[in-house]
């Protein structure tokens, strides 16, 4: 049990520091996502848009598929997966991200030398979601199914996103705006799991058009989580060559500040990423790697 309760207070301590559960939903489930400092409701992409605005997905290319891997503490993972496929009228996607906790101990109220058995802890969210024009307007949602199980009790849980953004609001500007995981847990043994509610709002500015003909990119963001203060965060996104996107990111949270940094290659079809986030709290930096595939 010390290394579940040891691992959600540092999750929490890094992703949140509020009260509510489900830690899964407070991890950036696309590498773009981590090396921008969750930034980034306002940009377009591939499928690994759904994580941070769905309404962004209709400004892909056309269809993909995403795969995301993040370092964990302690033996964790987290992974997630995504599919987004366009049309003339809109975008559908589905998507699936998991954190795996492995190694619990089953052990009794008695102090045992060998433990009875080993578990593991795990929160789950299936998404399935839509992105349409309306007038001017971008909107999508999310709708998420959740399942976590921490030692022996479990519970399933329902959520959705709804993203919106509205591109040229002032020359050179997009802006976007996202509320994430409304939702409800049903009771995990005997008390409902509370969900993170999350508000993001932000810009994305074309830095100098003239000079770098709309490859830099500056992210402001305002992130709002229930239970906590506003936070503030920053986003650049630079593309030196058609093909390579550099990404930094900086986020301000109770008077700390966290950062990171990322890239990303595109050959042919396929995109592989890459971020490194470092947190605020002493707590070791984190590798992000993503790969996407074009079509």
């Amino acid at each position: 049990m010390k290394k579940i309760f040891f691992l959600l207070l540092a999750v929490q301590a890094l992703w949140a520091q509020n009260n509510s559960g489900f830690d899964l939903l407070k991890l950036p489930g696309d590498v773009r996502m981590a090396a921008l400092s969750y930034t980034g409701t306002a940009l377009g992409g591939d499928a690994g848009m759904v994580y941070s605005n769905p309404a962004g997905v209709l400004r892909a290319p056309g269809s993909s598929v995403l795969f995301n891997y993040q370092q964990g503490l302690l033996d964790a993972t987290h992974s997630s997966m995504a599919a987004l496929f366009r049309n003339a009228h809109g975008a559908w996607f589905v998507d699936a991200d998991f954190l795996n906790i492995p190694g619990i101990e089953i052990r009794g109220d008695v102090p045992e030398d060998q433990p009875r058995g080993i578990s593991n802890a795990f929160n789950l969210a299936l998404g399935l979601g839509y992105a349409r024009y309306i007038g001017p307007w971008q909107v999508g949602i999310r709708i998420k199914y959740l399942f976590e199980k921490y030692y022996l009790a479990s519970a399933p849980g329902w959520a959705a996103d709804v993203g919106v953004q509205y591109r040229n609001v002032a020359p050179g500007t997009d802006w976007g705006l996202v509320v994430q995981n409304a939702g409800i847990m049903s009771a995990l043994d005997k008390v409902a799991t509370p969900l993170p509610l999350t508000v993001r709002s932000g810009f994305s500015y074309r830095l100098l058009e003239e000079v770098f003909d709309d490859t830099l990119l500056l992210l402001p963001e305002l992130i709002w989580i229930k239970g906590e203060e506003i936070s503030y965060a920053m986003g650049m996104l630079y593309r030196p060559l058609e093909r390579v996107e550099l990404l930094a990111g900086v986020r301000t949270r109770r008077e700390a500040l966290s950062w990171s940094l990322g890239a990303a290659m595109t050959y042919d079809d396929f995109t592989v990423r890459y971020a490194f986030s470092q947190p605020a709290n002493g707590l070791n930096g984190l590798n992000s790697f993503g790969f996407v595939f074009n079509f």
